[in-house]
């Protein structure tokens, strides 16, 4: 156990909306602090009837690594906005299912991006992240 225990003190909110005008270019979400920090929450909604694929990018300023490639599934008109949770045990097995958290090195680049663009119109998906710094 360390001497002097780190909690992340800046709380931190960052998120990204992706339109049909974005494409498929990858937009960054969060560039964590020079400190490093950790992820607690890492969700989506979409509007969009259409189902569609995003890619979670994780970057250190040269090199995007694949992180998670998730289905967002087609929105219907009752309920036109569906929550797709990022951060699960059941698809990222290395989190610890009691205590789910992301611990980011300083100055990594957390990335989105659209496999297919979102559908022309009113349509939608964002990408929110409750984060912290140390």
């Amino acid at each position: 156990m360390a001497l002097d225990p780190q909690f992340a003190s800046s709380p931190r909110t960052a998120m990204v909306k992706l339109v049909n005008a974005t494409g498929t270019t990858a937009q960054t979400l969060l560039t964590m602090g020079s400190t490093g920090g950790l992820i607690e929450g890492l969700f989506l909604t979409s509007n969009d009837t259409t189902s569609h694929n995003l890619t979670l990018l994780l970057g250190d300023g040269t090199t995007d690594v694949l992180i998670d490639t998730v289905t967002i599934p087609a929105a219907v008109t009752a309920t036109p906005v569906q929550q797709v949770n990022l951060m699960t045990v059941l698809r990222w097995g290395w989190l610890d299912p009691s205590n789910i958290k992301w611990v980011l090195a300083a100055s990594r680049i957390l990335k989105v991006r659209m496999e297919v663009a979102v559908t022309t119109g009113a349509f939608e998906v964002s990408v929110v992240c409750n984060y912290g710094e140390y």
